[in-house]
């Protein structure tokens, strides 16, 4: 992939309107360049020459040809005018596709690119983010199944799906990519005969196990660049053992999972940066109304093999699921502020209100407090 640009002044060689800004003419000597974020009002008497201007600004002239229209205004000011566009994101360099290109032509992405590139300007760097990411998904059931599917659909390089269960009936219909033949099937391999259907480019490593000690997670997350835990019911456990891995091996990670009549997203979970997994449980214990009820629950899930299944409405796996893949965008590349960072967002699936809640570091948390890293000088150290 080539771009363009001009020796003089930084400018593009080949300029143009950036496809998702719509050129309005209005009346009173005056043009609307509009976007979905975007709006900018052009006025004055040498509307007519910016209106001839902008039609020019379709990629398919060298800069130097441009001002040759304008006979009678000085190349410099139309530069100018070139610049002052270009300076405020109403000008785009043109862009080709070039042997340079990961894998060749591929505009498969490019309303993505398209979406990246009002945010960031250049949306293929943000895809190229993507397809050198590599994400663990510990998790294949009704969420995670559609979070895997949303994430190579985003251009997302390397999957690793972390789930050691079978496909159930209730799967292919709630969940994605399974088929009712693949009932019995490990979900991990059904997935990956799958995957590869939705985009070629997506490497999809499937691993048969379910780890239960923390050195186990923290070797299967390794080098990553993002963890999700994506449940169908509270897994407490799992949870517990990918915050102690992702803590030790500075990998940051977001749960997603259904909840009876809510979809909760979040806390994600940057090492250092925000709340731990363990905050976020110390300060909720601190909120309960029924304490003790509450306590043998929680007790419950984390050790008891059998959990009942709280059942969900298909359409809102497949909203928890693509909402953990758009979030798990967010936090490979950056192109906008994690929505779930420090945060708990809670949907109600009967009333569809959503809830953010904030939740802080604990100072003294066990897992990631100042103290586990800066440990008490004993006494006779001092």
């Amino acid at each position: 992939m080539r771009i363009y640009m001009a020796d003089t002044g930084g400018l593009p060689s080949r300029p143009r309107i950036p496809s998702y800004f719509n050129v309005v003419p209005m009346s009173g000597d005056k043009i609307q360049l509009r976007s979905a974020h975007k709006t900018v009002i052009l006025s004055g008497k040498a509307v007519g020459a910016v209106s001839k201007l902008l039609d020019l600004l379709d990629g398919t002239h060298e800069i130097s040809e441009i001002p040759k229209f304008f006979p009678d205004i000085p190349e410099e000011e139309v530069l100018r005018t070139i610049k002052r566009l270009f300076d405020k994101g109403l000008v785009e360099e043109t862009r080709e596709w070039g042997e340079g290109s990961p894998g060749g032509k591929d505009e498969s992405h490019g309303p993505q690119e398209t979406f990246f590139s009002i945010i960031c300007r250049d949306g293929r760097i943000v895809q190229k983010i993507l397809a050198e990411a590599r994400v663990v998904v510990f998790g294949l059931g009704r969420v995670g199944s559609h979070a895997v599917a949303s994430l190579a659909r985003s251009g997302v390089g390397k999957i690793v799906g972390v789930d050691d269960a079978t496909v159930d009936s209730s799967l292919p219909l709630c969940g994605e990519l399974y088929l009712a033949e693949d009932v019995g099937r490990l979900r991990c391999e059904a997935i990956a005969d799958r995957l590869g259907r939705i985009n070629p480019r997506t490497q999809f490593e499937a691993l048969k196990v379910v780890p239960h000690e923390v050195h186990e997670a923290a070797a299967i997350i390794r080098g990553a660049g993002l963890v999700l835990a994506c449940k169908d019911s509270p897994e407490v456990s799992l949870y517990r053992t990918v915050n102690e891995a992702s803590l030790k091996e500075t990998v940051p990670w977001l749960r997603a999972s259904l909840e009876g009549f809510e979809a909760h997203l979040g806390p994600s979970v940057i090492p250092r940066e925000t709340a731990c997994y363990t905050c976020y449980e110390m300060r909720s214990k601190g909120n309960w109304a029924h304490y003790e009820e509450n306590l043998a629950f929680e007790q419950y899930l984390a050790s008891s093999p059998r959990k009942a299944d709280y059942g969900c409405l298909a359409p809102i796996a497949g909203l928890l699921g693509n909402l953990a893949a758009a979030e798990a965008l967010k936090l490979l590349t950056g192109f906008s502020p994690p929505t779930t960072s420090g945060k708990l967002w809670i949907f109600n699936v009967n009333t569809f209100e959503a809830e953010t809640h904030e939740v802080l570091k604990l100072p003294r948390c066990p897992s990631c407090g100042f103290s586990v890293s800066n440990p008490s000088p004993a006494l006779w150290s001092l």
